[in-house]
């Protein structure tokens, strides 16, 4: 039984960043846009969304999970690979995450792989908990696809 409420755990994570029918977004902050127009990116990270769902910074196109749950233990561990498309430079990428315990995050974008560094954030109406998942890395990811490389143990 636990391993179906593990595993229910990690594929709505992972498909909450798919989203459905999107509302229109709020007007871009101005820095961030201009950056964005000029095929520049940002150096400051996207801020969370009034309307609650992520940045359109990277669209999430496929995804792969791992997991190795054992039934005697409260959590699990797994590695999940999420295939993208970035619409313009970045060096952020928001995902809905809870409860994970991030062991090591890489991107691999133009043939190369770049470690990542990773933090959780409050979302704007969040209830204190931390529910989102800041992707940074050292230089801008290029417009184009991309892949987010995850090794982590959840709860």
């Amino acid at each position: 039984m636990k391993e179906w409420v593990a595993a229910g755990f990690v594929l709505s994570l992972h498909l909450i960043a798919c989203g459905g029918t999107r509302a229109a977004p709020p007007p871009p902050r101005q820095d961030i846009a201009t950056a964005s127009s000029r095929g520049e990116p940002s150096e400051q990270q996207p801020p969370p969304r009034e309307d609650g769902r992520l940045p359109d910074n990277a669209k999430p196109t496929g995804y792969r999970l791992e997991l190795a749950v054992d039934p005697s233990e409260k959590g699990f561990t797994g590695r999940t690979r999420i295939d993208l498309l970035v619409p313009h430079p970045t060096k952020f990428v928001v995902l809905h995450g809870r409860n994970l315990r991030i062991r090591s995050a890489r991107v691999i974008t133009d043939g190369k792989t770049l470690a990542a560094a990773v933090r959780f954030r409050a979302a704007l109406h969040s209830k204190g908990e931390a529910d989102e998942l800041v992707v940074t890395v050292p230089e801008a990811l290029p417009a184009g696809p991309a892949s987010l490389l995850f090794d982590y143990g959840a709860s």
